[in-house]
């Protein structure tokens, strides 16, 4: 036993309180129990009493004891304040003696149930015997926290998600405690049911608890499960929350179920559900395909929208469109609201060729057929064929190849030809657009035919190989080629070994040896569905030089570049290079030569405001061709104007003339010296309708002039020029009107070609635009008859005037026999004038010319 001493104490203090340990024990035996009960956790005071009689008595050691163990555990001396505490024992440090006033405990913190025994507390006076008093401590034990139990697993903070509907059965296991606890159940504070199972020995207490099925009401309801067997201590509790799911009550997609929708256009979708918890996820179907993209927001808990972005189609049209609120965590919590979509679509077109047909054995001469499916919405008015991106139209009539008819939606073709083989499209209209189909190929099988477009003229010269390439078009392509020589007396075969052939294309090495052997290379192909009808023809011709360069014309031009391009002309049967001289006009200096494999040219870094003149030629191995000869110029350049002080200003009256302002000038110019002439043209047609034309209006014509008369009293003819002084006389005496009519009546004279002109033209009697010469009939010629006047108004009669054909104007100038063939006379006219047209004879191979 350990005690703490506050000062010395002589050896008698010891034994007595030696000798007082042992006889303590038939002291406490006899007296009286207090009995002190604490909760295992918590602080207990065990009281002792130090208050004695004696005013002048007072206690000095006060010793504690655990049951019978003869060895305190803790004491306190009061003479010197201090106390000591056995720390080895069950009450360690957690012991501290309280004193107030004559009243004392010994206060335990942290009851634990070990500390449950009988303590003995001694206390020692002054004057006083020791006194011993008994405590018997009892530490109730405390049950664990309640387990709640649910589908036989231990659920914390909340039970569920239930689903609406379902019947909730909640276990509540208090394990622990002495003494034994009570359970019960509580919903929001209030008790819900205290009939536990009570401690069966197994030291545990259970409570079941059976709730009615589970509506909206009982969402979130808290549920506690308190555990207590004393009034010390908060009992022991757990606490679930209730949580249920519910299934959607609505969902509806929003706006008229009766609109329509337009294909290819965007509309956004709305839908909306509403009483789900969780809230119901959205979903929109089409048919029975997921759609993807739609953004869902949650509003107030349990209400959801989703925005769909939708682009019909037109396969859409008739369709049925869903917004589905589903809560997969209840069973049925599914909802849609579904509509059948009214899609309007252009029409989508589809064209086949006859399901009866074979495409691959459609040869000319055959029939066949071409079928259109169109679904549209609305239905399809107007239905039409393409060949070739070119409108189909029916045949107007029967004909030799490729008659074709249209029925509703098939197309015809009978006595097919390959002119019809390409593509075939079926094109439909209705209110919302076109539609067209996929080409349909038509392949027509038809024996070989030579390619147009292809060098028929080869020139080489003797022992010179030349390559004559043949190319003919057939189906199918696998063609056999034939190459022969066409003399004027027969036509022979070439060797295979002068022949190459691949594919549609051959080639065949003809070598000319003699003059004999230039003629015509015959290439002839079949195939399997014939010979080809006219062969290819080839050309074989000596070689010479190249013809020249034509379609010449400067297409840029700047101050130091020109540019020029051509057509190139035959090459002379060998291969052709271009050449280009660029010469200055003024000086005839040489500025370039160039070359090129094409006709076009580009020279640059010219002098500015040059005039220039090209000459181009073609050339091969023969030779160089003629020239071509084209002008041409560069611009100026831009005059640079300088602001210097030592520079002299040109006069401000001074006028810069460029060449686009030289351009402007001649063209006013020429459009006044034009408007000039019209008018003075305008004003001299005037005078003429108001006066006699002048005899000497006739130019650069050959006229037959009368001479006098001869012995018979004929008039005597002779040609002179139209410019002489007779020529003017004698036309001043006769003609007064001369006009020359074509006689394209009279089969016995012809109308020739003449490069004669006449510059007096008169447009008038009946709107005729002709050159015309009235009729001048002597006094003893005869009237003229029906025929010989074909043309005729008013009385006035006009005969046809014959002019000498090119080359044949010194014959017609020759002296013939004439003959006056008409007569007219102008009653109108003042004065009474008559005209007269003489006629020459014809010889065997001259034109017929009237006057």
């Amino acid at each position: 036993m350990l005690v703490v001493w506050s000062q010395p104490m002589p050896v008698l203090l010891v034994l007595l309180l030696m000798l007082s340990a042992g006889c303590s024990l038939a002291i406490t035996r006899g007296g009286r129990v207090t009995h002190v009960s604490g909760v295992a956790g918590h602080g207990v005071d065990l009281p002792c009493d130090i208050d004695t009689a004696e005013p002048q008595d007072q206690a000095v050691l006060v010793l504690w004891y655990k049951n019978r163990s003869g060895k305190p555990t803790y004491t306190f001396d009061a003479r010197g304040g201090r106390s000591f505490s056995d720390r080895d024992g069950r009450g360690g440090a957690r012991a501290t003696f309280v004193t107030h006033g004559r009243s004392a405990v010994l206060r335990l913190d942290h009851l634990e149930p070990a500390d449950e025994a009988v303590y003995r507390c001694r206390v020692d006076f002054t004057l006083s015997p020791t006194r011993n008093q008994r405590v018997n401590l009892t530490v109730i034990i405390p049950p664990e926290r309640p387990v709640i139990i649910f589908n036989s697993r231990p659920v914390s903070g909340r039970v569920g998600p239930l689903q609406e509907g379902d019947r909730l059965e909640l276990t509540c296991l208090a394990r622990g405690g002495r003494p034994p606890p009570r359970v019960t159940w509580l919903r929001d504070g209030r008790l819900l049911d205290d009939t536990d199972s009570g401690d069966q020995g197994s030291g545990q207490v259970t409570n079941v608890l059976r709730l009615p099925p589970l509506g909206r009401d009982d969402l979130h309801s808290s549920l506690v499960c308190s555990a207590a067997n004393n009034n010390i201590s908060s009992p022991a509790t757990n606490d679930v929350i209730i949580d249920i799911n519910f299934r959607p009550m609505s969902v509806a997609i929003l706006g008229s179920a009766k609109s329509s929708l337009q294909a290819g256009s965007s509309y956004s979708l709305v839908c909306r559900a509403y009483g789900s918890r969780p809230p119901a996820m959205l979903s929109w179907w089409l048919g029975e395909v997921l759609l993807d993209g739609a953004l869902t927001e949650t509003e107030q808990g349990n209400i959801s929208s989703s925005t769909l972005m939708f682009t019909p189609r037109a396969s859409d049209n008739e369709r049925n469109l869903s917004c589905r609120a589903e809560n997969r965590h209840v069973t049925g919590g599914t909802m849609k609201d579904t509509r059948k979509l009214n899609v309007r679509f252009r029409p989508k077109v589809s064209a086949r060729l006859g399901s009866i047909l074979d495409p691959e054995d459609i040869k000319e001469g055959t029939n066949v057929y071409f079928e259109c499916s169109i679904t549209a919405n609305p239905a399809a008015y107007s239905v039409s064929w393409l060949h070739n991106d070119q409108a189909v139209v029916p045949s107007p009539r029967a004909g030799v190849g490729d008659i074709i008819s249209i029925n509703g939606d098939t197309l015809v073709i009978r006595n097919l030809t390959r002119r019809s083989a390409g593509r075939y499209v079926c094109r439909a209209v209705n209110p919302e657009g076109e539609g067209v189909s996929r080409p349909v190929s038509l392949t027509v099988r038809y024996a070989p035919v030579c390619v147009s477009g292809q060098k028929i003229q080869y020139g080489t010269s003797r022992n010179e190989p030349a390559q004559v390439t043949c190319q003919v078009d057939a189906n199918p392509a696998d063609v056999t080629f034939r190459w022969q020589f066409n003399t004027s007396i027969e036509t022979l075969d070439l060797p295979f070994s002068q022949i190459t052939s691949r594919g549609l294309e051959s080639s065949a090495a003809y070598t000319p040896k003699t003059e004999l052997d230039y003629g015509m290379l015959l290439c002839t192909a079949d195939n399997a569905i014939g010979r080809m009808v006219r062969p290819c023809v080839f050309h074989i011709v000596p070689a010479g030089p190249p013809d020249p360069v034509h379609n010449c014309s400067v297409v840029n031009q700047t101050s130091e570049s020109l540019r020029v391009s051509c057509s190139a002309g035959f090459d002379g049967g060998l291969p052709q290079r271009f050449s280009a001289e660029l010469y200055d006009a003024a000086s005839g200096r040489l500025e370039r030569n160039l070359s090129a494999g094409r006709p076009e040219f580009e020279a640059e870094r010219l002098p500015a405001g040059v005039e220039l003149r090209v000459r181009l030629y073609a050339s091969n191995a023969r030779g160089r061709s003629r020239p071509t000869t084209l002008d041409g110029f560069t611009l100026k350049a831009a005059e640079k104007r300088v602001s210097s002080s030592t520079v002299e200003m040109p006069p401000e009256d001074s006028v810069s003339v460029t060449p686009i302002l030289g351009v402007l000038i001649g063209v006013v110019a020429s459009l006044i010296i034009i408007a000039i002439g019209v008018v003075a043209c305008m004003r001299n047609n005037s005078r003429r309708a108001a006066k006699p034309p002048n005899p000497a209006d006739l130019v650069h014509s050959s006229l037959m002039i009368k001479d006098g008369t001869d012995a018979t009293g004929d008039a005597e003819y002779r040609v002179a020029p139209a410019t002489s002084p007779d020529s003017v006389k004698h036309i001043a005496a006769d003609d007064t009107n001369p006009d020359v009519v074509p006689n394209k009546f009279d089969p016995e004279y012809e109308v020739a070609e003449s490069t004669l002109l006449l510059n007096h033209v008169n447009v008038g009697m009946g709107g005729r635009n002709s050159l015309l010469l009235p009729t001048v009939r002597p006094p003893h010629a005869a009237a003229p008859s029906a025929r010989d006047t074909p043309y005729a108004q008013e009385g006035v009669t006009y005969a046809e005037l014959t002019l000498p054909r090119p080359g044949e104007l010194s014959r017609a100038n020759r002296s013939r026999e004439r003959v006056i063939y008409a007569t007219i006379d102008h009653g109108r006219a003042p004065g009474g004038a008559r005209d007269t047209v003489v006629r020459t004879a014809p010889a065997s191979d001259q034109r017929e010319s009237v006057v």
